[in-house]
């Protein structure tokens, strides 16, 4: 497997397929013409729900890069609908000074894959904490302020803002009414107030419903669900009891049963559907309960189920003819069979909701072998995408590491650790044992031909084995080392036939150079002074040395020359300020931004590091893998595997010297507030494109877009995004494109 040149290709890859997709997590879930969609955090997925009533995915949506926070979803007919938000800052907090913009988008799922009807971003500065629509309007609560107790309405169809109403803080909407609920403290009761709201703009108030129970212990417990059925309304309180209302009669709503008989009363309720004379209640702590009404006046407990471990992450159930689905933001979806009630008949389990990501563990040619928390895959790269399963461990995975022939997987027991030996050629991989090298925890396990070491959790120490001929391990020899020492990450332009162990002293990193053969002699040793524990040093190449630091908000990388075994001198600092996950490979440092789909590649001059290339993966990026023999590069992210190709690029096309075309200025003033002015020059006339990024490489705005004339050129900047959205303060990014070429600066605004 040979790393490819990344700078120049990156900027033309063209997805291919999904090779895996993991599955869904902080998700909602809605059945819809027998089909299970899942609002999930990073897209919008459809399974089709087999006779048997298992699931299998059939398409799904990516969401845009910036709709990482998931709000909530609806169904309503044919349409879903979600809205999630982000920050202008490119933060998950707006810890840099940015503000909330909420987006909405409308799906088409009476068609598959599901189409994108509309969408529509507004800027509201409140986290989303109520979500209810009808067939018109769209009903959205946002945190609760000192004197705001109104909701947004949007229109339905268009998804644009068309009044707010008072809602108070907790209210259901059904058809043309609105339920809103008003606490009276001095009388310590609460009621609903009634609404027609055929006219939006003029609701009528026709009845008030008030509720006699719901102050307990002196405390007010609050109504914060209202499921409805045919006439009937069912208001959940907290976790304490449920109210059957009568709405026949819509004029004089009555309280006709209460069911408060619940002996475990560990969490809020969340959920209460029907089927048959049966209604089953959940909670946040994942339990469920089952309530018999065929006597609605007296409704009767029949069942009682703790599905899965308690979390803080609400379950969703979901009924569908006479199975239940019941999924859990932090673990899988469980299948019930309804007939059994008011027993739970469990049908089946499956792969839906559950905190797993992937991870590109290991790449030996033809394989790549990735890791999804509870299984260890593989495909091949040459002749087929099937993802091909290892090893399935509830418990993970710690390390991968591979000789030219055999694969190591250190795997986490119940005891502690244990490690997986695999034999690999051109026609496949084949389980060969498990190899025990003695320790009960293993942290890290390294192939350096022709050795396996090992570096236990518990033990200072660095263990280097041979492979016997069975496959057993020998010791050959122990390097001490210190608490918090590990192998120095190398790219595969430096030296194989040396050892480098880096040791955390008191305040700084010493690297020690060995012989890679018995004795295994230490060869030399020098130390990065003035640099704290978080600092990583890789061997980056022959003549240089890359130390990276991380930093709570951004990242740090020093190049060193290097002269083996001495370092020569530090002749460069480049501090990214956009706080990325990094993979440092021969030609560069490839960066991925947190929680988008934005990575950036950085190449390594002499003398300096260059922001060559922003581009868009469909996932939040946090490996790489590429190959050049396939033309092709595989990223890897939360939300999957994915493939993309390029066209090869000739060494003579990289490297000849392209005349200068372009030259982008910087902008002034800088910092600025509230607008700026950027200054560029083509030699030539043609097709510019300005555009302006967030520092998570997000598009802010595009500032020219066409044919410009030779010469100098100015554009202003209003501090705006294209919705017309002032910006927050921060570092932001402006790339000029012309001809196949693009320069990149940065600018700062300041509130």
């Amino acid at each position: 497997m040979t790393i490819f040149n990344l700078s120049a290709f990156i900027s033309d890859l063209s997805f291919e397929e999904t090779i895996y997709r993991t599955e869904s997590y902080e998700a909602y879930f809605h059945i819809h013409n027998s089909r299970l969609y899942v609002d999930a955090r990073y897209s919008l997925e459809e399974y089709e729900i087999n006779d048997d009533g298992s699931l299998e995915l059939i398409s799904y949506y990516f969401k845009d890069l910036h709709d990482k926070i998931a709000g909530a979803s609806i169904v309503l007919g044919d349409t879903l609908i979600f809205i999630d938000y982000y920050w202008t800052d490119g933060t998950l907090n707006g810890s840099a000074g940015g503000d909330i913009v909420h987006t909405i988008k409308s799906m088409d799922i009476s068609v598959s894959p599901m189409q994108l009807i509309n969408a529509f971003e507004f800027a509201y500065n409140e986290y989303l904490c109520a979500f209810e629509a009808n067939d018109d309007y769209l009903f959205l609560k946002f945190t609760e302020s000192a004197s705001n107790f109104n909701s947004v309405v949007l229109d339905r169809r268009t998804l644009e803002i068309v009044t707010e109403i008072e809602t108070g803080y907790y209210f259901s909407v059904r058809d043309n009414l609105l339920f809103v609920n008003i606490v009276n403290w001095d009388l310590q009761t609460s009621y609903d107030n009634i609404y027609d709201i055929s006219n939006i703009h003029d609701p009528q108030l026709i009845s008030v419903l008030t509720y006699d129970n719901t102050w307990i212990n002196g405390n007010f417990i609050t109504n914060d669900k209202r499921i409805f059925n045919d006439n009937l309304m069912f208001v959940l309180h907290e976790q304490y009891l449920v109210n059957v209302v009568d709405l026949s009669d819509i004029y004089n709503p009555a309280i006709i049963s209460t069911i408060d008989d619940f002996e475990i009363q560990n969490a809020l309720f969340t959920n209460l559907v029907f089927w048959n004379d049966y209604i089953i209640i959940t909670n946040w702590h994942n339990n469920m309960w089952v309530y018999d009404i065929s006597d609605i006046y007296n409704p009767e407990f029949v069942n009682y189920l703790p599905v899965f471990k308690p979390t803080n992450s609400k379950g969703t159930i979901i009924v569908n003819n006479d199975d239940l689905y019941y999924a859990n933001g932090e673990s899988n979806m469980i299948h019930y069979d309804l007939n059994m009630l008011p027993e739970f008949y469990k049908v089946g389990e499956y792969g839906v909701g559950g905190v797993i990501h992937t991870n590109l563990t290991d790449f030996c040619y033809p394989y790549l072998i990735f890791a999804a928390i509870d299984r260890l895959m593989y495909f091949d790269v040459r002749n087929d995408s099937e993802v091909h399963l290892l090893y399935s461990n509830e418990l993970g995975y710690s390390s991968i590491t591979h000789s030219d022939s055999l694969i190591f997987a250190n795997i986490r027991t119940e005891e502690g650790s244990s490690l997986l030996l695999y034999y690999f050629d051109d026609y496949g991989i084949e389980f060969i044992d498990t190899v025990d090298p003695g320790f009960t925890f293993m942290s890290q396990v390294y192939w350096q031909d022709p050795y396996l070491i090992i570096r236990p959790s518990n033990i200072n120490n660095y263990y280097i084995y041979s492979v016997q001929e069975d496959y057993s391990l020998s010791l050959v020899h122990t390097l001490p080392t210190t608490t918090g020492s590990f192998f120095v990450q190398r790219t595969q332009n430096s030296y194989d036939d040396y050892l480098f162990i880096a040791r955390l002293l008191d305040s700084y990193y010493q690297v020690n150079i060995y012989h890679n053969e018995p004795p295994f002699e230490q060869y030399s040793v020098f130390s990065f002074q003035d640099f704290p524990p978080n600092t990583l040093p890789i061997l980056y190449s022959y003549d240089r040395f890359i130390l990276v630091r991380n930093h709570q908000s951004h990242v740090d990388f020093n190049l060193y020359s290097y002269q083996f075994p001495n370092i020569i001198e530090d002749h460069l600092h480049y501090e990214m300020a956009d706080f990325g996950l990094y993979r440092v490979i021969p030609e560069g440092i490839f960066c991925s931004y947190p929680f988008t789909g934005v990575s950036g590649f950085y190449e390594l001059t002499d003398n300096d590091i260059i922001l060559r290339y922003l581009y868009d993966f469909p996932t939040d990026a946090h490996n790489i893998a590429v190959v050049e023999e396939e033309q092709t590069i595989y990223v890897a992210g939360s939300s999957g595997i994915f493939r993309y190709s390029y066209q090869p690029v000739s060494v003579e096309d990289i490297y000849e010297p392209i005349p200068q075309q372009i030259t982008l200025y910087q902008n002034y003033p800088n910092p600025f507030n509230p607008d700026t002015v950027i200054e560029y020059h083509i030699d030539t006339p043609g097709n510019v494109c300005l555009e302006v990024f967030n520092i998570a490489g997000r598009k802010v705005a595009t500032l020219e877009d066409g044919y410009r004339e030779a010469g100098q050129h100015l554009v202003k900047w209003d501090g705006k995004n294209e919705k017309g959205v002032r910006m927050g303060s921060g570092v932001y990014l402006y790339r000029l494109s012309f001809d196949n070429r693009s320069e990149t600066r940065k600018m700062i605004l300041l509130k």
